[in-house]
């Protein structure tokens, strides 16, 4: 289970959610499988199957 706390912008890519936080210019990946629940608790989020 993966909370969206802050602002991410969150897209896929290969099998995979890839989180960049816009605040920070991080960016994190995570594959499908190991995501069972994706929560958006910030509404400055974004999320898009184009990445």
């Amino acid at each position: 289970m993966i909370f969206v706390e802050s602002r991410f912008f969150v897209s896929t890519v290969k099998n995979s959610f890839k989180f960049l936080d816009l605040v920070k210019k991080e960016e994190k990946i995570f594959p499908f499988d190991d995501v069972g629940y994706l929560i958006f608790e910030n509404s400055n989020s974004y999320f898009s199957k184009k990445g």
